[in-house]
């Protein structure tokens, strides 16, 4: 099978031999008609099906993203770029719950997450990186910044004390591979205070001075919160590892990963900054293990899932557990939840009914039980009287980068309304 059709529904780019250099790097992809943009991962196929080895081939998940014909994509390609993790974060929080805005010089450049191994975020007053083995710190890679701009930072953190370094960095971006940057980073020899994962917003929570965030695994990512409010997202990943089997024909929920992960964030947000969900976010693609489905006697990965799942649930006296996926664009409804006919809430219809209203509200075509009734994830767990679960289905529209802030602020509203009013 070929790369191209493989990656068909994923934020990458096919290259030929020219462009071996940036396999496993990144590309930024603009439509020249609309200027809007996306970031990709850059895989070179020996398979490529062009005339030409000195082009490339975008996937059609770009193309539906960008609203573009291939004709009027421009790329441009990165292999290095500046790594932040304090201030020039686009939004960060301090280890004590302060949430600010980045500098504004950089909001003009994309970026993609990344971690550096071996350094640890130290905050006290200012945040600093200081090397250390065995630890890591989750930061954003700036791309594309121009010589002058870097020179004027370069004057500022330099000036302050900070010491400049190049070393690798890990993008911990959505992507079917793992790609890496050479990347530059403000450092300090040594430093004392608060030791923290990352800073970036979203990634990092505080309420109370008790700090919550991600734990990311090869296969999945998880959030241990402060709440009841559990979401998950089997069908979400991307990632293909190349030693594991692609059963062809199935594709990913397409931004189900990045819808939940900004969900979580506008729970957090719309509460005042005291709730946290949980989470359990699938990075592995589901055309290499389906994590929906029953195979816990025979896949590890499965049950690792599930296992996370259960412990996170088995501390909660109460769990409202939001299983979130994907169906194709149909003109009847925008929004479908599965009850399994009621037996996955126990009964208790008015969680459902609450979430449906607030979704109407926003202006979703919302039904129940209709055709996604509800899989193996919601059976599983709400046989567990204290898991009520539901399986909660977006249509492609309401999923695509375009529309996914409101749909997320939405699910984000209706969902924290009905744990509010039912669960507490």
């Amino acid at each position: 099978m070929k790369s191209e059709s493989i990656l068909a529904d994923s934020p990458a780019i096919v290259v030929g031999k020219r462009f071996s250099d940036f396999h496993g790097k990144l590309a930024l992809v603009r439509c020249g008609k609309t200027g809007r943009s996306i970031i990709a991962a850059v895989v070179m196929s020996n398979s490529f099906n062009r005339s030409s080895e000195e082009e490339y081939e975008v996937s059609r998940y770009i193309l539906r993203e960008l609203e573009c014909d291939q004709r009027d994509i421009e790329i441009e390609l990165f292999s290095d770029g500046l790594f932040v993790y304090g201030t020039l974060l686009p939004k960060y929080i301090t280890p004590y719950g302060a949430v600010h805005k980045g500098w504004g010089g950089l909001s003009m450049y994309p970026w993609v997450r990344t971690v550096v191994q071996d350094f640890k975020l130290v905050y006290s007053g200012l945040p600093y990186a200081v090397r250390s083995e065995s630890s890591h710190l989750l930061g954003v890679t700036y791309l594309g910044i121009s010589d002058s701009l870097e020179r004027h930072i370069d004057s500022v953190e330099i000036g302050a004390g900070y010491i400049k370094v190049e070393v690798e960095g890990q993008v911990v971006e959505n992507f079917p591979i793992k790609p890496t940057l050479m990347v530059r980073m403000y450092t300090c020899e040594d430093a004392k205070g608060v030791c923290v994962p990352s800073m970036l917003f979203g990634e990092l929570f505080v309420v109370d001075n008790r700090r919550f965030s991600y734990h990311i695994d090869e296969y999945f990512d998880f959030l241990i919160g402060n709440s009841g409010i559990l979401i998950t997202v089997p069908h979400g990943g991307f990632y293909r590892p190349k030693n594991m089997k692609v059963k062809s024909g199935v594709e990913a929920d397409e931004n189900t990963f990045e819808l939940a992960k900004l969900v979580v964030e506008k729970i957090y947000e719309l509460s005042g900054y005291r709730i946290v969900p949980n989470a359990v976010l699938a990075r592995i693609h589901r055309s290499i293990v389906d994590l929906n489905q029953d195979s816990l006697g025979t896949n590890s990965i499965v049950r690792d899932y599930h296992e996370t799942i259960e412990l996170i649930a088995s501390r909660l006296r109460k769990v409202f557990l939001v299983d979130i996926h994907g169906m194709a664009s149909r003109p009847e409804w925008d929004i479908e939840i599965g009850t399994r006919y009621g037996r996955t809430v126990h009964g208790n219809i008015e969680i459902v009914a609450n979430m449906r209203d607030t979704l109407r509200r926003y202006g979703f075509k919302v039904v129940m039980d209709e055709e996604f009734i509800g899989g193996f994830t919601i059976n599983k767990h709400s046989a567990n009287k204290n898991v009520y679960a539901i399986q909660i289905e977006i249509n492609r529209e309401s999923r695509m980068l375009k529309n996914i802030d409101r749909t997320a602020k939405a699910l984000a509203e209706s969902i924290l309304t009905s744990y509010l009013t039912h669960m507490r």
